[in-house]
């Protein structure tokens, strides 16, 4: 990742496969194994490291937990944080970065993120003072609900997350589990000035409420299937950098492998294409 350019690596992870079923939710130590390996090889190349809650029953996944309650559900990811900041607290704090939750869902709301942000900051900060902190925003981490966020008092080390994706029926052309994909038709994505406007008011937007708010923005996901074209790719994602270093917001591309993915497993070969037009925009 580094040779291919990159300079930052977003790790999905899903805390909830790897512990205990029952308070206090012990994390398995082998997988905190396999983290710290995956971690240090990051590290070792100037790569700087976010790890996050990724797909969490009933507060981010829509389905409910048949295991726990809503409330156990809420304490398992307090036992999760306060085992992760305990056992990564002496990683450095400038490379080494917690994302709290990944795309909160509708039922969890505005107030009950706020809450429970609040609930994991303090946590966290019982042992990692100086860890930089990546939160997101309600209803699945959309741009447009930033001002729906509340930040503790007197709390400043944090970096903001949303993700985006429009046009939808660009970017998740085809799939199927997606209601706005236009299954069985071909979207492509020229970059006219009709095609970017509404990016630009979406982007501009998220730039006023950073500058006013005085809080980092990271956009934490954005991309486009591979059943698009590759020009039309290549085109979006130009632009879309382009867009993101005129505002100073870092990013993060969904993703490394799979629907989305710029690495070929079975070739074992970054798309060389996407990669030039993600960084010679």
């Amino acid at each position: 990742m580094a040779e291919a350019g990159f300079q930052s690596v977003r790790i999905p992870t899903t805390w909830v496969k790897h512990c205990a079923k029952e308070a206090p939710y012990t994390i398995d130590a082998d997988f905190f194994q396999k983290m710290d390996w995956t971690i240090e090889q990051c590290l070792k190349n100037n790569l700087a490291v976010s790890i996050d809650q990724h797909y969490y029953p009933a507060i981010n996944m829509g389905e409910d937990d048949p295991d726990l309650t809503w409330e156990q559900n809420l304490d398992r990811i307090k036992s999760l944080w306060t085992q992760i900041a305990e056992h990564y607290k002496d990683y450095p704090n400038d490379m080494l970065f917690f994302d709290l939750l990944n795309e909160p869902n509708m039922r969890l709301g505005a107030d009950g993120l706020n809450k429970l942000h609040a609930e994991l900051i303090a946590i966290i900060r019982r042992t990692n003072p100086g860890r930089t902190l990546i939160i997101g925003t309600p209803n699945l981490g959309q741009t447009w609900t930033l001002g729906e966020l509340k930040f503790p008092e007197n709390e400043w080390n944090i970096i903001v997350q949303g993700h985006y994706y429009l046009p939808h029926t660009f970017t998740h052309q085809n799939l199927e589990y997606v209601p706005s994909a236009m299954v069985g038709h071909q979207v492509e994505w020229h970059g006219t000035e009709n095609e970017k406007a509404p990016i630009i008011r979406d982007l501009d937007f998220c730039q006023r409420w950073s500058e006013q708010s005085s809080r980092p923005l990271n956009i934490g996901e954005y991309g486009v299937c591979l059943k698009a074209d590759q020009q039309s790719m290549n085109r979006y994602f130009s632009f879309m950098q382009e867009q993101f270093q005129l505002r100073g917001f870092s990013s993060h591309i969904w993703a490394y492998r799979g629907l989305f993915g710029l690495y070929d497993l079975q070739t074992k070969k970054w798309n060389q294409e996407s990669i030039q037009a993600l960084t010679n925009f």
